[in-house]
């Protein structure tokens, strides 16, 4: 049995990755932890990609962030006597999520309601709603703070 957790750099990830942990530890599954890096293509002019050093700079960022993400998540989990591993992925990161929980047959998907998505005024974040559409598992949507 594995349970499938959802994290960004966001501050909604810890609670998330918190629900996920218990999820995994009540079933007594492995809990697999993903984070996807999705770097946007920069855009100027209708459609002129920008110089090689802006697109590098976002991808230095992503590589930033990720490297912050797995700090937290060891931290918390360390000492938690879960099993569990780390997922590194690239793309749009509900789809990548999802394609990971089915490629593993996750009995169990759990996001934050809320992460690092452009959609701020939205009730429910994007990638949470598209996951809870996509996903052939059972979806835990973890509310998280605004």
């Amino acid at each position: 049995m594995d349970v499938v957790v959802g994290v960004d750099g966001s501050a909604a990830a810890e609670p998330t990755l918190q629900a996920g942990a218990e999820e995994a530890r009540l079933r007594e599954a492995t809990l697999h932890v993903i984070h996807v890096v999705y770097v946007l293509p920069t855009l100027v002019n209708g459609g002129t990609f920008l110089p090689g050093t802006v697109i590098d700079s976002n991808y230095e960022l992503a590589e930033r962030i990720r490297q912050s993400v797995w700090q937290r998540v060891k931290a918390q989990l360390e000492g938690s006597g879960l099993k569990w591993c780390a997922v590194d992925r690239s793309g749009y990161p509900p789809d990548e999520i999802v394609d990971y929980a089915e490629s593993i047959g996750a009995s169990l998907l759990v996001v934050g309601s809320r992460g690092l998505g452009e959609f701020k005024s939205l009730l429910l974040g994007s990638t949470s709603h598209r996951v809870s559409h996509l996903a052939s598992c059972n979806v835990l949507i973890v509310k998280t703070p605004h």
